[in-house]
């Protein structure tokens, strides 16, 4: 008997299946009965159906017969770190960091050299997004970078060969020619240093002091001016309410690790790191975003072996931290987290509300809209038509305890799954395909 032709038949078939798969696969899909975040309302009972990566209107899912019910779970958007120290670029980190709820971040020491490889990779709905940035400048002495490097390892190291990485700003006829390099390069955002600048004249001939240099402060108008024009952002890195000062005057777009965001060798109070109303006032008419990452103080004194509970110096600190960032909030500054790469995302959040600084809805709301200030021109964070479908399920209200944003039970990024449904969760799902 001749067999090709049953082979030939059942090779179509397989075929035809392929595409009949396919197509199921790509079919709208409604999540009934779950409860989305609102950051107005907290959680409010709504459906969403979900259509080739976005949310769509309902009336595409009704002759849908794929509907999955999230009744008694509680749907969120996913985490942005505005502050991320990124390793290496790889599908086991990437993994991990979508895992943990965080699909969007930034890194602050970005290697130019890499970008290409690195935009192909991040342009995937089953990878994390990365908003890159490209170089950090600084000022230019003898002893630099040391303080640097090893912050953000291979491939965002910023090491001392004075590459693509790092840029050197020692007087103002610089400005035009690293921001054009910039540039070229398609940089779209780029980090400056300022350290003390109150004191920056003072110590600019001295070779024994803290090795990290900020950039002259009376050359960050005319930088941050310059690099506007060439349609680059800015983020300042600070030390001092004065840095803070001098950053925000000049219209930065991005000020990171705020005065407060560590305790000093001595745990002394300094003045300097608390925020000045000027320094706030500035902030608002310059519409400046601010990534505090105040859990640094939590992870230093923790491997020190202090607790607030018996130390009055951590205790006047975390003080201090509560009064910058309620400041920040009376005056409406957009708050982004940032775990620095000092601690989960998590943590930086939950921080926010232990030392009392902050209401648990007023923590998620900054977790959640952080992605917003990332990606402004795509709809993140939202359960509205047109908004990306992703979002993660939790088990139980986070508005009552935050931990539970460490057990989710599902998530999706752009209409494809990241975490599979729980054993809670299996059933509804094997039910409707």
């Amino acid at each position: 008997m001749n067999f090709r032709f049953p082979l030939s038949i059942l090779l179509i078939m397989v075929f035809a299946l392929a595409i009949f798969d396919s197509k199921a696969q790509s079919r709208p899909t409604m999540y009934m009965d779950g409860k989305v975040w609102d950051p107005a309302l907290g959680f409010v009972k709504k459906d969403l159906c979900v259509y080739q990566q976005k949310l769509v209107v309902l009336s595409k899912c009704f002759r849908s017969s794929k509907k999955i019910s999230f009744d008694g779970f509680f749907l969120v958007p996913p985490l942005a770190d505005a502050q991320h120290y990124v390793a290496a670029v790889d599908r086991t980190r990437s993994d991990r960091l979508l895992r943990s709820g965080v699909f969007y971040a930034m890194n602050a020491n970005a290697s130019s050299t890499e970008l290409p490889r690195l935009q192909s990779f991040f342009r995937s709905p089953t990878t994390y997004d990365m908003a890159l940035m490209q170089g950090a400048i600084t000022a230019d002495f003898a002893r630099f970078d040391n303080s640097l490097a090893g912050l953000a390892p291979i491939p965002y190291e910023l090491n001392k060969s004075a590459n693509n990485e790092v840029y050197r700003i020692k007087d103002k006829f610089d400005i035009p020619k690293t921001a054009k390099q910039l540039q070229e390069q398609g940089s779209k955002l780029v980090k400056i240093f300022l350290y003390y600048s109150e004191r920056h004249h003072s110590r600019k001939n001295r070779l024994d002091v803290e090795t990290v240099y900020g950039v002259d402060p009376e050359l960050v108008a005319d930088l941050v001016e310059t690099l506007h024009y060439h349609n680059i952002q800015v983020m300042a890195q600070v030390e001092t309410d004065y840095d803070t000062l001098v950053a925000a005057e000049a219209g930065v777009d991005f000020i990171t690790q705020l005065p407060g965001h560590s305790i000093s060798r001595d745990q002394s109070i300094q003045p300097s790191a608390k925020l000045s109303i000027k320094s706030i006032q500035a902030m608002q008419k310059n519409q400046v975003k601010v990534i505090p990452v105040y859990h640094l103080a939590r992870t230093v004194s923790r491997q020190a072996g202090k607790s607030a509970v018996t130390d009055s110096h951590l205790q006047q600190h975390y003080q201090l931290q509560r009064n910058n960032l309620q400041m920040l909030k009376a005056y409406n500054i957009p708050i982004l987290t940032g775990s620095g790469g000092y601690a989960r995302l998590f943590d930086e959040g939950k921080h926010y509300y232990l030392i009392g600084a902050f209401s648990r809805q007023e923590v998620l709301n900054t977790l959640f809209a952080t992605s917003q200030y990332l990606f402004p021109n795509r709809k993140l964070a939202c359960f509205e038509v047109g908004c990306d479908a992703s979002f993660l399920v939790l088990g139980k209200d986070p508005g009552q305890g935050l931990e539970t944003l460490n057990h989710i039970e599902y998530s999706m990024k752009q209409g494809q799954v990241i975490v599979p449904p729980s054993k809670r969760l299996s059933a509804r799902f094997r039910s409707n395909h």
